[in-house]
């Protein structure tokens, strides 16, 4: 529902529905002599800053649990024994898809921290501009349960780690002591005009999918392509009758998104005023949708699945290489 200005609805009615619930057991593989007494079970929801609900806490019969109540969805299970030196101290994790049926035989195992090894590349070289550039690399991690013993991450964040460095483009590098994790991929302070064309880890793309680092992949390279061809795109947005509009946004939607998720990750947007949106930059070759309304983003799903919605109404543009596009569009509503 849409809440007006100054507007206090009451006596809304909410129909609730019966669904089936599931359980999940399995055993925790604590190392001999460093047990520990609980699980903790965390629902993961997709698009809301990847947050989490409130994790529900298990205890373990001689390592073994057994936790009920749970819907559909995807969970992360976690253990650790937090105690003694860090030599001591160990944490297991384990993700569970729930759909229709019970997950049962949950194996949760102690892990090490790895060295992920990568390269940097310039893919093609950049015209006119420096050979050589320093770009950040940074592997966010949106859990609030820690590895038992992991060093201090460089970066903290809400409801989040970060780990990573500058590194040298072209050219190879090395992130040591990374938890075994699932992680989201940030590079930043990337040259003007330059933008990320391609990330890979042990031969799966990581540009806007989850890393998802384990002993084995920890065995595998990072490599990250760069280009410096992207273009550019300006709009001026008028009204039904032509007249030019203010504080609107201008999104701006590649058209190979393949759904609300994709979406998310890739969403570009400029603020509208006196008819003209700002410079939305950099924006790799491509074709593209582009709408202009009075919608908000606030890092929630709902505004992204409206935008999802009336990409049927959007405006297509295809950008080159080194273009800067200037569209007209009339505002629509969302």
């Amino acid at each position: 529902m849409t809440i007006g200005s100054s507007e206090d609805r009451r006596g809304v009615d909410i129909q609730m529905t019966s669904a089936p619930v599931y359980c999940i057991d399995g055993e925790v593989q604590s190392p001999k002599g460093a047990p520990t007494q609980e699980v903790t079970i965390t629902e993961q929801l997709p698009l809301v800053f990847r947050s989490s609900l409130t994790p529900v806490t298990v205890a373990l019969s001689e390592g073994k649990f057994r936790a009920c109540g749970f819907h559909p969805g995807e969970y992360r299970l976690a253990a650790a024994h937090r105690e003694g030196s860090r030599s001591e101290r160990w944490s297991a994790f384990a993700q569970v898809v729930i759909t229709d049926r019970d997950a049962q035989d949950v194996q949760l195992l102690p892990t090490s921290a790895v060295t992920i090894s990568g390269e940097t590349v310039w893919e093609p070289p950049p015209s006119g501009k420096a050979a050589e550039a320093r770009i950040n690399i940074g592997l966010t991690r949106f859990w609030d349960v820690g590895h038992a013993d992991e060093p201090e991450p460089q970066f903290y964040m809400i409801g989040g780690r970060m780990f990573g460095d500058h590194v040298r483009v072209p050219g190879p590098f090395t992130l040591e002591s990374m938890p075994v994790e699932d992680y989201t991929l940030e590079v930043r302070e990337v040259p003007e005009g330059c933008y990320v064309k391609d990330a890979a880890f042990a031969g799966a793309s990581v540009l806007h999918q989850p890393l998802r680092l384990t002993q084995v992949t920890g065995e595998g390279r990072l490599h990250i392509a760069l280009a410096c061809d992207s273009g550019s795109l300006t709009a001026r947005v008028t009204d039904r009758d032509g007249n030019p509009v203010s504080h609107v946004n201008l999104y701006v939607m590649p058209e190979e998104a393949g759904s609300a998720a994709a979406l998310y990750e890739v969403l570009r947007h400029a603020e509208v005023e006196n008819g003209w949106s700002g410079v939305v930059k950099p924006l790799p070759p491509g074709k593209y949708l582009v709408v202009a309304c009075d919608l908000e983003t606030d890092g929630t799903a709902e505004p992204i699945l409206k935008l999802w919605r009336q990409r049927s109404k959007a405006k297509p543009v295809e950008i080159g290489p080194g273009e800067t596009a200037q569209i007209t569009l009339e505002i629509g509503g969302l």
